[in-house]
């Protein structure tokens, strides 16, 4: 008789529970009603992967609103500021009737009351120059304001969609599709 040798395969069986190291839950930042839904139980998901995605088209919708809202603002701006020099051009005429006026009133080719109209012309024409710029001012403000609206809104509009924060695998899932 011939000798064999062989490997045997050696295997060992015993019972226990095997468990993820760390566990992490994670959700959306915002409510709404889940629209796709990509990661399954199981599943092994890189960082970044999009695992689901909520119903967005009333956030896109207030982040429309508010891009035109930006745009709107500019335009106001932009007039505001168109009407600063129309208010410094009719000073500057109102000045230099007044500055007319002042001269023949000292040489009397003029009456008291056309110089004191002319005089009230100039200090009513600097007050609309004066509140042509603080409406420039306000505008620019205003557009501070729809650029911060905006970006809330946009990162609103991200808060929709949930990725995987890092490499890991599905282990549960807790709502379905169509569920708030």
């Amino acid at each position: 008789m011939a000798h064999l040798e062989r490997d045997i395969p050696v295997q060992v069986f015993g019972l226990g529970t095997v468990e993820a190291r760390i566990t992490s839950k994670i959700g959306f930042k915002v409510s709404g009603v889940l629209v796709d839904l990509r990661g399954d139980v199981g599943d092994r998901v890189a960082k970044g992967t999009v695992l689901a995605h909520l119903d967005d088209r009333e956030q896109r919708a207030r982040l429309a609103r508010a891009k035109a809202g930006a745009e709107q603002t500019q335009a106001n701006l932009e007039k505001a500021m168109a009407s600063v020099e129309k208010a410094k051009a009719n000073y500057a005429n109102a000045r230099n009737i007044n500055t007319r006026r002042q001269t023949l009133l000292q040489t009397s080719a003029t009456s008291i009351e056309q110089a004191d109209t002319a005089k009230a012309a100039e200090a009513t024409a600097l007050a609309d120059v004066n509140l042509a710029e603080s409406e420039v001012a306000v505008a620019r403000a205003a557009i501070s304001d729809a650029k911060a609206q905006g970006q809330q809104e946009a990162a609103l509009l991200d808060f929709h969609t949930l990725a995987s924060p890092y490499d890991a695998m599905v282990v549960a899932r807790h709502k379905e599709l169509g569920s708030a």
